[in-house]
């Protein structure tokens, strides 16, 4: 049987002296009137992981002479918080299914799934730091140290896959499958991911949307048709149209490869090319209607370049509470919406020219998608929903990001958590988890 991955990761700080406390300063800093009041056992998520600090191993000791390793894992640019046009530095993604993770990523934000064990063991010096690790990592490591390595925990996946991919024109009831998608995707076969792109086209000089769904079955084709032909049939998928295969090549099919490569392909770190790129998220919790769609097509002619990615959710995503890992988007979520464009041209009117239409196509998706807060995905770092200063109103400018990424609950306890393990605010960006006042510093 094969076998798929999933992260437990290492993290290590050089700023230990820092973070480090005597035993009377932390107690000075409990005590304090601003200091968290919340005994830390319920600062917890609910523990899908390892992290009890009773049970917790011992730390290991920190390499005296060791050079800090490198991880191959880190984060390209391509996910970096930015507004503006950057170079995309790898093809590779993070593919998912509603059963579990599919493919290896190197986005260490949000791996969030049941079966995972998330143990970070932080070289700091700071007690808190073992007891809160485990949170660390679905919250964005940044926040809370540097990531330098991580191990492979291995879990099973079917002998055979199958993938799919069905296209449709505007004028080939596009409107009508994406509709019925939203009707079903979140409830049916744990089985089955489905993804649709929302790409403009154009056919014989005309202006148009296409959509595509790709697909993934963990299963042979026999069994993935009764499925689609039963709750799905607008798809009209046919089994000449299912390829199966093994799971380890369905990533090079993800990954957009063609049939002859080898999976050895997927260690190569050069880039076939360099774009400028922009991403934005969106959740849906409530279908989109029929004349929505019609004018979400209509809009993504008007605009121009602008593409839609809809990643469907329920499956093993619905059987997580929301309050057991910092990613809350669970339950009631029928997909998440990743809105993308790309382009090659250098030089700031470019960059302004495709960011204010992602911008647009955003503003106009408004009355369609989740609010109070309007939610948005981690790993798509944004810096259009809010940015911090970290300077001693953090916690004021971080909660206006920090809400959509991780909700109310979820946000005020990983301020809580922060503020214990890192009261100056030593690892910061434009979008790290805030502190609360008695531990704000002035960038």
């Amino acid at each position: 049987m094969s076998l798929l991955h999933h992260h437990n990761l290492l993290f290590t700080t050089p700023f230990s002296s820092a973070l480090s406390k005597t035993k009377s300063q932390e107690t000075k800093f409990q005590e304090s009137s601003t200091a968290p009041t919340i005994p830390p056992s319920q600062l917890f998520f609910s523990p899908t992981s390892e992290t009890v600090a009773s049970t917790s191993p011992p730390l290991p000791s920190p390499p005296q002479s060791s050079p800090p390793r490198s991880n191959p894992m880190s984060p390209s640019p391509s996910c970096a918080p930015s507004n503006w046009g950057f170079r995309s530095k790898s093809a590779a993604a993070v593919t998912i299914t509603r059963a579990f993770l599919t493919s290896l990523t190197k986005l260490l934000s949000s791996l969030t799934f049941q079966f995972q064990t998330l143990r970070a063991e932080f070289w700091t010096g700071n007690p808190w730091a073992r007891i809160f690790s485990g949170q660390f990592v679905a919250a964005g490591g940044a926040s809370f140290g540097v990531i330098l390595a991580y191990k492979i925990k291995l879990v099973p996946v079917p002998p055979v896959v199958t993938v799919f991919r069905v296209e449709k024109n505007y004028n080939e009831n596009a409107v009508e499958a994406v509709s019925q998608y939203q009707q079903v995707i979140d409830k049916i076969d744990n089985d089955l991911f489905i993804r649709v792109l929302l790409q403009p086209i154009t056919v014989n000089s005309t202006r148009s949307v296409r959509a595509t769904f790709i697909g993934l079955f963990l299963g042979n084709a026999d069994r993935l048709l009764p499925i689609t032909d039963s709750q799905f049939p607008e798809l009209g998928l046919k089994k000449p149209g299912c390829t199966e295969m093994p799971w380890i090549d369905s990533v090079l099919y993800w990954a957009n490869f063609d049939n002859t490569s080898s999976p050895s392909v997927l260690l190569n770190r050069t880039p076939d090319s360099v774009n400028f790129l922009k991403r934005k998220s969106d959740y849906v919790k409530t279908p989109i209607p029929k004349e929505g769609l019609e004018s979400l097509f209509k809009k993504m002619v008007e605009i121009g370049k602008v593409g839609l990615v809809f990643n469907s959710y329920g499956g093993i995503m619905n059987q997580i509470p929301e309050s057991a890992t910092p990613f809350p988007h669970r339950a009631g979520n029928i997909y998440k919406i990743q809105y993308s464009v790309n382009w090659k041209e250098e030089g700031e009117a470019a960059d302004k020219n495709y960011i204010n239409q992602i911008r647009e196509l955003y503003s106009f998706m408004t009355p369609f998608v989740s609010n109070q807060p309007r939610e948005a995905y981690l790993n798509y770092r944004d810096l259009d929903i809010g940015t911090s200063d970290n300077s001693r109103n953090s916690y004021e400018q971080g909660k206006v990001y920090g809400l959509k990424y991780f909700r109310p609950n979820n946000f005020d306890r990983l301020v809580k958590i922060k503020t214990i393990v890192d009261p100056d605010n030593v690892f910061r960006n434009e979008q790290s988890i805030p502190v609360l006042s008695a531990g704000g510093r002035k960038a």
